[in-house]
């Protein structure tokens, strides 16, 4: 599993993808946006368009992701973790702790799976003045970047398209 965290705008998509270019598993995203408004589809109409450029088989979770099913064979990159436990949270009603809780077992699932996984995550601070919920999210996806970060073999810290190494493993 590797883990690929930075701020909105930081590069880590580009670099999560990039990395994945390298592989020659079979390649599957799982996006998690759910599209909001013209805006939202637009953007993600753009991202189907380099998925299938980058031979991807997109797969549209907006909820659990139990039941997925991978191989050896196959590389997995997920888009994103904040999406993901918002979808957890605000879609299916669980509160944060429980929807941390689904989170990482069904992510240590898939990494069991012994397909090669690239997660990318949205860090972020309670720097800001935001309202009580956004702060309580907050709170939550970054306790679920700090389990994702102790499960992962590579922690990877994008910040202006510079990658940064946090952890890696050594085989």
């Amino acid at each position: 599993m590797i883990l690929v965290l930075g701020a909105r705008g930081s590069g880590k998509s580009l670099w999560a993808e990039q990395r994945a270019r390298k592989s020659k598993r079979r390649r599957y995203y799982i996006a998690t946006m759910k599209p909001y408004g013209p805006e939202g589809t637009k953007r993600i109409n753009r991202h189907r368009e380099q998925r299938a450029k980058d031979h991807y088989t997109t797969l549209e979770k907006y909820g659990s992701l139990a039941g997925l099913k991978f191989s050896h064979s196959d590389l997995v990159l997920l888009e994103d973790i904040s999406n993901y436990l918002a979808n957890l949270i605000f879609a299916l009603g669980l509160d944060p702790v429980a929807a941390i809780e689904q989170a990482e077992q069904e992510l240590s699932d898939l990494g069991k799976t012994g397909a090669e996984l690239i997660l990318v995550s949205l860090s972020c601070n309670v720097d800001q003045e935001y309202d009580t919920e956004t702060n309580s999210f907050i709170l939550a996806l970054t306790e679920l970047n700090r389990r994702l970060s102790a499960l992962a073999k590579e922690v990877v810290l994008v910040n202006d398209n510079v990658a940064h190494m946090l952890k890696k493993e050594q085989l």
